[in-house]
């Protein structure tokens, strides 16, 4: 899926499944999407370049499909699971506070509008730019 292939795409609502077969999403491929409620990741995604949710306000669920071998969803996260890093959340995220994760990865939650608060877990060792660039709603990070 290219680059801003559904960027501000409005009439995108309700939930969103990414085949199987899709290996990549391009950069801001769904920002925008304000009645976006969930993204489902098939077992084929093997790599994000910014997948940013700027604009998605109504996302709330980010699931992966079990079988995918790079990544993992908990707590409304993605994860890869070889580095531990978080690489895309949401409002409705709460990072795992199991120990698995390491990073907090560039623009994770950038953008995302309904994230109010989040509780950074002991483990995290280092958080990238921008990380949680744009929140505009966000009020506290512990």
């Amino acid at each position: 899926i290219g680059i801003w292939a559904f960027y501000y795409c409005s009439n995108l609502s309700g939930n969103v499944t990414i085949p199987e077969g899709v290996t990549s999403l391009g950069e801001d491929a769904f920002s925008g999407c304000p009645d976006l409620k969930s993204i489902h990741f098939s077992s084929t995604v093997d790599s994000f370049e910014l997948v940013s949710v700027m604009g998605c306000d109504a996302l709330e669920v980010i699931t992966v499909d079990p079988k995918n071998p790079r990544f993992y969803s908990s707590g409304n996260c993605v994860i890869e699971k070889e580095t531990g890093t978080l690489f895309l959340g949401c409002g409705g995220s709460v990072i795992p506070n199991d120990g698995s994760i390491k990073k907090i990865g560039y623009y994770a939650f950038g953008g995302s509008n309904s994230l109010v608060s989040i509780v950074v877990p002991e483990g995290v060792t280092y958080i990238d730019g921008y990380a949680f660039a744009s929140c505009e709603s966000l009020k506290r990070v512990d």
